[in-house]
């Protein structure tokens, strides 16, 4: 299996390294290399303002295109 780091959209890799505590700048490429895509998409989508609704957001996408997404390595 690809890294994270390249195999996501430089874009969106952005975003992720960007959502750290405060007393830091980035995450480096071996931290995200480390994350479950669970945890990729949580600093993803609480970057964009959307905090506290992940397992909602991954269980509508898994209705709605019929896909599992359970797999959270």
């Amino acid at each position: 299996m690809s890294k994270p780091t390249e195999r996501i959209p430089n874009y969106i890799l952005k975003d992720i390294r960007k959502n750290v505590p405060v007393d830091r700048n980035e995450f480096t490429d071996e931290e995200i290399n480390r994350k479950t895509n669970y945890q990729l998409l949580n600093h993803y989508l609480n970057w964009n303002g959307i905090i506290g609704y992940t397992d909602s957001i991954i269980d509508v996408v898994e209705s709605i295109f019929n896909v599992d997404l359970s797999q959270k390595e």
